[in-house]
């Protein structure tokens, strides 16, 4: 059973994802630890009655959501769920480059700014019926402090501080 605040998120990805002409939405919610920000990926495959994905790194090589998605095949009223955990450590590793070497033979979708920024802009939009819920401990502010490219409108649809909602209940 979620908790109020999430709820309301739960509620404007609803809104987001039923807007959207391809049904896709792209959230970050962020909080400190614990506070319940992984669990929303439980409550909306709950919601939908739908797949959910919580194990894909995207600093691997290959093409894993396109598998997860032929695999699954969503629709709009059971979208996939893709839950990115730490996306902030995600893109530390890119700011910083400490990501791998890349494949000789497969392509990773993310290696570095530009493809991270690319991926977020332009690959998630090509997949329809899908919900990608990205979390963080870190707030958007502390990441944009390293580039303000990372994070912004365009490449999410919703910025939500779980902390925030669960002080306006």
């Amino acid at each position: 059973i979620p908790f109020e605040n999430q709820k309301k998120i739960i509620e404007r990805i609803d809104n987001l994802y039923n807007e959207n002409k391809f049904n896709i939405c792209r959230v970050l919610v962020w909080e400190e630890p614990g506070g319940g920000k992984s669990f929303i990926g439980k409550l909306l495959a709950k919601k939908y009655n739908s797949p959910l994905s919580f194990d894909i790194n995207l600093l691997n090589p290959g093409n894993p959501i396109l598998n997860l998605w032929q695999k699954v095949m969503p629709s709009k009223e059971h979208p996939l769920i893709i839950q990115i955990d730490e996306l902030d450590n995600v893109i530390s590793k890119i700011h910083y480059k400490v990501t791998r070497k890349p494949h000789d033979w497969l392509k990773c979708l993310v290696n570095d700014k530009q493809t991270f920024n690319t991926f977020l802009s332009e690959y998630l939009l090509c997949l329809p019926y899908v919900i990608y819920l990205f979390t963080m401990n870190s707030s958007p502010q502390e990441v944009n402090k390293l580039d303000s490219s990372y994070i912004r409108e365009n490449r999410m649809d919703l910025i939500q501080n779980l902390d925030v909602e669960k002080k306006n209940n």
